[in-house]
């Protein structure tokens, strides 16, 4: 619908944006969360290690804002998930991401894959919710 009622971009925003790249603020900014999201990263990845070493296998990611691991195969992911909710920490199953055609035993795979993000938590914060995590298995 943009397109029909104003065939140029936003000049204002485009603007904005070229100055913050010429003036080194964008590659400042990456540098600044790059930093910050490898130590949330961390953080969480040394906190599931701690209390949930024996739940969970994962490869720690080189980027990003999240991390996949995998339960172990005896682990009620969906049981999980809700006394998790419980306890005000959330995860998604790999399961929500398989398209309705895979096979029901594929997405019953899926379903022992975890993505937990950490971005937008402070370091403290993610440990509290793998704790809380830990708490919600063994109830």
């Amino acid at each position: 619908m943009r397109f029909h009622v104003d065939r140029h971009g936003d000049t204002v925003t485009e603007c904005a944006v070229a100055e913050l790249i010429e003036e080194g603020e964008l590659a400042r900014h990456a540098r600044r969360m790059r930093r910050a999201h490898h130590a949330r990263r961390d953080a969480l990845v040394d906190s599931l290690r701690k209390h949930l070493g024996n739940a969970l296998s994962f490869t720690v990611p080189a980027g990003g804002m999240t991390l996949w691991a995998e339960a172990n195969a005896d682990i009620d992911t969906r049981r999980w998930l809700a006394r998790s909710a419980e306890q005000n920490v959330a995860f998604t199953l790999g399961s929500s991401y398989v398209a309705s055609e895979l096979s029901a035993r594929k997405a019953q795979r899926y379903a022992q894959c975890l993505r937990l993000g950490f971005a937008q938590y402070p370091e403290k914060g993610l440990e509290t919710a793998v704790k809380r995590m830990h708490s919600a298995l063994r109830a």
